[in-house]
């Protein structure tokens, strides 16, 4: 078992005991194709003016491991995505799909709703996957003197690149408009490639887009409680105060000192004396709500949030909390484990856990933690300390030291009060996400869209006829922003 932040990529949940969660709460890069691609029957694409296979090839730019020192010495290899299918010719847009952390595939980029309006604007799909994620390592593996070329600004510098390559590759006109797309954390890649490369890119869709970076981001599990109670996607107040019940008899259990029942009852094969391996096992417990409100889909008359608390409303919700999770097999919540794991400088395109992480402790933070000061219904033992303990044990950066790079992060990209032209925020009123995104309008055609019942990058999916009616309007208005973008350079061009 693995503990959890949970993610904010763009990709499915599915829980079990045998599977547990990485730092934005996925495995691999399938995840993100059985909830958004995959969702949809490639035999009824039609219906959504997409096409099920538009031909599409992959290749790999050799680029640097530092844009910024030219004495280091060394290189990488950097998949991308060509769909050229619906590009009516070099003048016309280009939509610039952008990876987060995790690997890019064919379905992300040639499905969604980029695509769709790629398909109507006759442009260009590419995407650039993320270095030091899928098929973009390098040789040496996830030693910290590579990771440390591991940050958003490495990557933003990976997509200038990508994009002269580009040009050039596929004989553009050099008169093309540029559109970036990301979810997520690539969502927030696509805010910041449009603010600090604004002669390289006309605009930006930036889908849960976390652009201000927090330590202790208590706001998360207020939204899931938040979440859990929404009529909208069939929650309530009493499925809310249920799980707190469950929740706060756990709580009870441990101030008595009950953890040999506490270890029976879930059947963990650590006795949870120790304070890590309880906050281990407290943090995986609340994980799957967090996943549930995070990526949670409504479906007719029901939504994973309303199936969980069928679950959680009975008469001792406790007993549902332990049939939920109890495995057959003992289930390791040792938190020496789990930096074991942590620790595990091999590279494999599915794995995750240790890019991430790293990511997470020298730039943004995004601890999802159980404070008391806040409506969080999980165990207070999730704090911040927990996470920076991680930090500290798997790459020897200390509390200060986050703090501090989490500081500079939104200095350097100016977190959720940014300055520049045509970026367009995208959130859903579900997802926990929204909290760390922009949503208000701000000078200069900083604009925002604010979803009610959507969750974490619904948005991005292929349009589905069984849509909310607010996630189809939704959509009317990302394609509102996206063509009048086009019209405008358009029209800029003509008086250049």
């Amino acid at each position: 078992m693995k503990t959890t932040v949970l993610a904010v990529a763009c990709v499915a949940i599915f829980f079990t005991h045998a599977q547990a969660l990485s730092p934005y709460g996925f495995e691999t890069s399938e995840l993100h194709k059985r909830r958004l691609w995959n969702s949809v029957d490639v035999n009824d694409l039609h219906k959504y003016n997409l096409d099920a296979f538009p031909p599409a090839w992959s290749g790999y730019l050799t680029q640097p491991m530092d844009h910024f020192d030219p004495l280091v010495n060394k290189n990488f290899t950097q998949l991308y995505w060509i769909v050229d299918f619906y590009w009516k010719s070099n003048n016309h847009p280009v939509f610039l799909y952008l990876g987060g952390e995790t690997q890019l595939t064919f379905d992300e980029v040639t499905h969604g709703h980029h695509a769709q309006m790629a398909k109507t604007h006759g442009a260009l799909i590419l995407g650039l996957e993320h270095r030091f994620y899928g098929y973009s390592f390098a040789q040496e593996g996830l030693l910290l003197p590579q990771l440390q070329y591991l940050s958003s600004q490495q990557q933003l510098a990976d997509l200038s690149v990508f994009r002269g390559f580009a040009e050039k590759f596929l004989g553009m006109s050099g008169n093309n408009t540029w559109i970036v797309f990301g979810g997520g954390y690539a969502g927030a890649l696509s805010a910041w490639y449009r603010l600090k490369y604004p002669h390289l890119v006309y605009g930006s869709v930036a889908s849960s887009a976390p652009v201000r970076a927090q330590a202790n981001f208590e706001e998360y599990n207020e939204v899931v409680a938040n979440s859990f109670a929404d009529p909208i996607v069939f929650g309530s107040a009493k499925c809310v105060a249920s799980i707190r019940q469950a929740f706060g008899k756990i709580e009870q259990m441990r101030q008595a000192g009950k953890f040999d029942q506490l270890q029976n009852d879930f059947n963990t094969c650590q006795n949870l004396t120790k304070p890590n391996d309880f906050k281990t096992f407290a943090n995986y417990l609340q994980s799957r709500f967090m996943g549930t409100a995070q990526y949670n889909r409504v479906e007719g008359n029901s939504s994973s949030i309303g199936d969980m608390c069928k679950i959680m409303m009975v008469p001792d919700p406790y007993q549902a909390l332990v049939k939920m999770f109890k495995p057959s097999t003992c289930w390791d919540v040792s938190f020496d484990d789990f930096l074991e794991k942590l620790t595990n400088v091999y590279y494999h395109p599915y794995q995750v856990l240790r890019q991430w992480f790293y990511q997470t402790c020298t730039q943004f933070g995004y601890y999802q933690t159980c404070d008391n000061n806040t409506n969080c219904m999980f165990l207070p033992q999730v704090d911040v300390d927990y996470y920076l303990t991680w930090c500290a044990e798997a790459y020897n950066i200390s509390a200060i030291n986050v703090l501090e790079q989490v500081n500079f992060t939104n200095t350097y990209y100016g977190g959720d009060n940014p300055r520049g032209t045509r970026v367009l925020f995208v959130d859903g009123t579900i997802d926990p996400w929204y909290a760390l995104s922009v949503l208000k309008d701000l000078p200069e055609d900083l604009k925002f869209i604010f979803i009610n019942g959507t969750s974490h990058c619904e948005d991005m999916a292929p349009s589905n006829p069984n849509d909310t009616p607010a996630l189809k309007a939704g959509r009317l208005a990302i394609e509102k922003v996206v063509s009048d973008w086009l019209i405008q350079a358009e029209m800029e061009k003509k008086h250049t």
